[in-house]
């Protein structure tokens, strides 16, 4: 992770939600497998036979994923507790890998005179979002905690039926809990009034420590560094002979990156996208496809760092 709090990386994220008087709360959903219960039980067979039998807590996959239904169901109870406090800007982030109908449906149905210090920030960009709040709300065990934590923001936890598959015994002593929708503000203004949290310090820093290890922005450029030196060490490797299989997948990979496709494109999911956009029932494929990097991304991420790392006059 860069530092992203710091410069220069923070000038990535300058275009910050406009502010109110109110204080920003952000709050992130983390349901990322209750789709699978709308879903034929092999979609979800076949998304956890990679971990079932090497991850003990993945063991009970089917039970989670009707637990995170459930808990996606009851989400909306907290957010309407902030809602009915009438003294937040309330930005609600849902999980890319989630439904956003879900989200649609819920928000469609506030009434007009309440939604406007409500904000469905389902394509907002996280770290903008995290940069910009005074404080963030998270479902159990989600990395979104961390990185609030790396940009100094005070956290609140909500938690539902902690199943170990998304509940975290470490994490949850590291920042104030709520499984009550009514008692939500409260914590938020406890929250707000000690945005430094410091009987939480100690521990966060050991953490972040131990998963983040230096969160100073030279992650990536330690990681390509390891990794030119392993090349350089390395014996000089015989010819490889491309197969005509290998021929063929450097061929689709030129022509996807040439009509800015990403290189797990289907035609058919390039004509549903066009015609339909996010509209409609989504496979896992097809949800996949539509989270794929595309080239254009790529180009614009690279100038993006190329403008952060021109030294400033």
């Amino acid at each position: 992770e860069m530092c992203i709090r710091d410069p220069p990386w923070s000038k990535l994220y300058q275009n910050l939600p406009p502010r109110s008087n109110r204080p920003m709360v952000l709050v992130n959903s983390n349901f990322s497998i209750a789709h699978f219960d709308d879903l034929p039980a092999k979609d979800g067979d076949d998304f956890f036979a990679p971990f079932v039998d090497k991850i003990p807590i993945y063991a009970d996959y089917r039970n989670a994923i009707k637990v995170h239904r459930a808990a996606q169901k009851k989400f909306p109870d907290f957010i309407d507790a902030l809602i009915k406090a009438d003294k937040y800007e309330i930005f609600v982030r849902p999980h890319p890998r989630e439904d956003p109908r879900h989200y649609l449906d819920w928000y469609d149905k506030i009434p007009a005179d309440e939604k406007t210090h409500v904000h469905l920030a389902s394509k907002s960009n996280i770290t903008q979002l995290i940069l910009a709040c005074d404080l963030e709300i998270s479902c159990e065990n989600c990395t979104t905690t961390l990185e609030a934590w790396m940009a100094n923001k005070p956290t609140v936890g909500l938690t539902f039926a902690k199943h170990t598959m998304f509940y975290n015994q470490e994490i949850c002593c590291m920042q104030p809990e709520c499984d009550t929708p009514e008692n939500l503000p409260s914590l938020v203004d406890q929250a707000l009034k000690n945005p430094e949290q410091n009987e939480y310090r100690a521990g966060r820093e050991a953490h972040l420590k131990k998963w983040i290890y230096k969160p100073d922005g030279r992650s990536a450029e330690r990681a390509a560094e390891t990794i030119l030196q392993a090349i350089e060490d390395r014996p000089k490797p015989k010819r490889i002979r491309l197969s005509l299989a290998n021929r063929r997948r450097g061929l689709k990979l030129r022509f996807l990156s040439a009509i800015n496709e990403p290189y797990n494109a289907r035609l058919k999911h390039i004509i549903k996208r066009l015609l339909f956009g996010e509209k409609g029932n989504q496979t896992i494929r097809y949800r996949n496809y539509m989270k794929a990097i595309r080239p254009s991304e790529v180009t614009e991420a690279r100038h993006r760092i190329k403008d952060v790392e021109q030294p400033s006059d």
